[in-house]
């Protein structure tokens, strides 16, 4: 069922009243210290990409203290990726074992 225009324009108010946001954005392309599409601009094969898993620690990584930060300069919401177009999952998942859990130990999205 399509939403009218004005409902969807509710829809995003909030976005509209919060102006100020955070996005937190890195992932297993982090590793490379380029972009986010190094896999694909670089011609990189999906096992040697994927090897980027293994020496991912983003060990300063601390969700408290940048949601606490954020809210102390008055920002109204964040938004962490959880999941970029090279599939790696930032939390636990039942269904495949390429995720943060799995490498690292670490359920970023629960943090």
């Amino acid at each position: 069922m399509k939403q009218s225009l004005t409902a969807r324009r509710a829809d995003h108010r909030w976005f509209d009243e919060a102006r100020f946001g955070l996005f937190v954005h890195f992932g297993l392309y982090s590793v490379a210290a380029r972009h986010e599409w190094v896999m694909t601009r670089e011609r990189r094969s999906v096992e040697d990409y994927e090897r980027y898993a293994e020496f991912f620690e983003p060990d300063l990584f601390d969700a408290s203290k940048i949601a606490a930060l954020a809210q102390s300069t008055g920002m109204g919401y964040a938004v962490l990726t959880t999941k970029h177009h090279d599939g790696f999952c930032m939390w636990d998942s039942r269904y495949t074992s390429y995720t943060s859990m799995h490498y690292q130990r670490r359920d970023f999205v629960r943090e």
